[in-house]
């Protein structure tokens, strides 16, 4: 599942036992807001026993280097962590040009200090347009962004989704609201591979 302060209070206990393995947190928005559920998220969702990945939604209006540096010191990825994701929603009012830019220099900036190439959260109506002006996925794994749909549309640059947000409104033990779900793409092996090192 991916959650945010949106959410409540979470038992993140009843949500292991409920037999969820990962979940994305989210830290950060922007450059200057962190979400208020990440401080109670972050450590209790690793201490109930799930594999965990912090997650940035991207202001393409502000700076690259802001964001990222907000980001990791809000996140601190450990070892034993998914990678971070970096979630494409829109534009915000950018251009697709900037934006394009600031999310490839936020990515690079990211992995050169987690060792790992972060996830993209993102759609395929999002994206496209931002591929059509540089933005490129590389190495990045996908996180696509198609809740509802039979099978996600693929982004531009992607023949494959590693994590796909299929519902949006789902009812899970341990949350008082509705909440998104999410599938990883193989197995639960696969999933470990994946683990900062």
């Amino acid at each position: 599942m991916d959650v945010s302060a949106a959410q409540g209070p979470i038992d993140w206990l009843r949500v292991r036992q409920s037999a969820y393995t990962f979940a994305f947190v989210r830290a950060t928005d922007g450059a200057d807001t962190i979400d208020p559920g990440f401080a109670t998220n972050w450590p209790a969702c690793r201490e109930a026993g799930l594999i965990r990945s912090a997650y940035h939604v991207l202001d393409p209006r502000r700076s690259a280097i802001d964001q990222a540096k907000a980001f990791l010191e809000v996140a601190q990825p450990q070892i034993g962590d998914l990678p971070p994701a970096l979630a494409v929603a829109g534009l915000r009012g950018a251009e697709p040009e900037a934006t394009a830019a600031t999310l490839t220099e936020w990515l690079q900036i990211v992995a050169d200090t987690v060792g790992a190439p972060p996830l993209i959260a993102t759609a395929a109506r999002v994206w496209d347009p931002l591929a059509a002006v540089g933005a490129a996925a590389d190495e990045n794994p996908l996180w696509v962004i198609a809740p509802g749909a039979d099978e996600p549309p693929l982004p531009v640059g992607w023949s494959t989704w590693t994590f796909w947000r299929l519902h949006d409104d789902r009812t899970i033990p341990g949350l008082d609201g509705p909440a998104h779900v999410d599938a990883f793409a193989q197995g639960t092996r696969e999933l470990f591979a994946m683990l900062l090192r």
